[in-house]
């Protein structure tokens, strides 16, 4: 395995500290909301029943693959918790995984001894790395491949490495780069933040979440020189080498800077909170399908040209239905009626009467789906 430059000690030591302290129900970002997880997963697969790896098990049984699979291949591992999970479905017989941050595959390399699968963890430079070819059945990317600078390369050497049939996986934030989100989307989020409640704007450490501003780049490189270096360009660079086969975008373009630090008032059964966590789902639903806002997240799946038959390029027959809708009345209607359900249970809750400044917002999103 290649070496880390020095370049790229200070992604390692941050990502070594990050290592293994993300869990569900904490509620420190958006990803750590109960809630947020059961949306993302049914926005993906489109249901309410499953997962998203059960839902890649089916997908690989549909296109003719059976599991488990030989040897699967983790670009970005982490702490391995994707591997574990993976092992603890029958996904594959054979787990690898590489990162840059050692602190975190001393983590991944402990939790799998006591496991008892068959994962071995690697620490590298991706943006280097060279793969034998045709030696894995399926490579993963979750939450990683933003920070590669490399991607072609990266991509290339994913290409090679697949075995014939193989799978290419991503999991992504596929935004602005280096989080340079557009005005007005950093305008809606700053807007909700200085109007909700206090009971909603607590942070975990006890202070107040009072406004919303995107980080400057100079920001973003002192934390990880690497966070969202070519974020925007991960489809594109993509498709220029594999099939896209399933996009499935499941937005963040407003939960992830809104539920920021505030995710904690969101992880309990008050109903109060879901009551507005549902509404903050339904103006980002309304945004996603207005236009208004575009896609910062998306569950990829890639195949090679050879594999498939035809050319690189994007194949998904539900490419072309997210963009703006608008046009279309029926979901028009579909979306008003879904608006207006959110709205009305909010409206009989204490937080909506404590929450005046908020009904520009039910009146604006009425006139944009009327």
């Amino acid at each position: 395995m290649s070496a880390i430059p020095d370049s790229l000690d200070r992604t390692a030591t941050h990502w070594g500290e990050e290592a293994g302290t993300w869990t569900v129900g904490r509620g420190r970002n958006w990803f750590e909301v109960p809630a947020v997880q059961d949306r993302i997963s049914r926005l993906i697969t489109g249901r309410s029943d499953t997962d998203l790896y059960h839902w890649l098990m089916e997908l690989v049984a549909k296109r003719g693959r059976s599991t488990p699979f030989g040897t699967v291949l983790t670009l970005g591992c982490g702490a391995g918790d994707l591997e574990r999970g993976l092992y603890g479905i029958g996904f594959a017989r054979r787990y690898e995984g590489i990162d840059v941050a050692e602190q975190a595959i001393g983590r991944a390399r402990a939790a799998a001894a006591l496991s008892g699968a068959d994962i071995t963890y690697e620490v590298a430079d991706i943006n280097t790395l060279a793969l034998k070819a045709e030696s894995y059945d399926a490579i993963f990317c979750p939450m990683s491949a933003h920070h590669f600078s490399d991607l072609e390369s990266v991509f290339g050497e994913v290409h090679r490495a697949l075995k014939p049939g193989g799978f290419f996986f991503l999991n992504e934030y596929i935004g602005p780069k280096r989080f340079q989100w557009p005005a007005h989307q950093v305008a809606l989020i700053d807007l909700l933040l200085r109007n909700l409640p206090e009971c909603w704007v607590r942070t975990a450490e006890g202070g107040l979440r009072r406004g919303f501003a995107a980080p400057t780049v100079e920001e973003v490189v002192r934390v990880d020189p690497t966070e969202a270096v070519r974020s925007d360009e991960i489809l594109p660079v993509l498709a220029q080498q594999f099939v896209i086969t399933t996009y499935a975008p499941y937005g963040g373009s407003l939960l992830h800077g809104l539920l920021d630090h505030i995710g904690v008032n969101f992880v309990g059964d008050d109903p109060e909170a879901k009551a507005m966590l549902n509404t903050f789902f339904a103006l980002e639903d309304w945004a996603l399908r207005s236009g208004f806002l575009q896609h910062d997240f998306a569950a990829i799946v890639a195949q090679r040209a050879r594999d498939v038959g035809g050319s690189p390029g994007i194949r998904d027959p539900n490419w072309g239905n997210h963009g703006p809708v608008l046009n279309q009345l029926e979901q028009q209607k579909q979306e008003l009626a879904s608006l207006q359900a959110q709205f009305t249970a909010l409206r009989s809750s204490r937080s909506w009467r404590l929450t005046a400044p908020l009904r520009w917002l039910r009146r604006a999103i009425a006139r944009s789906t009327a």
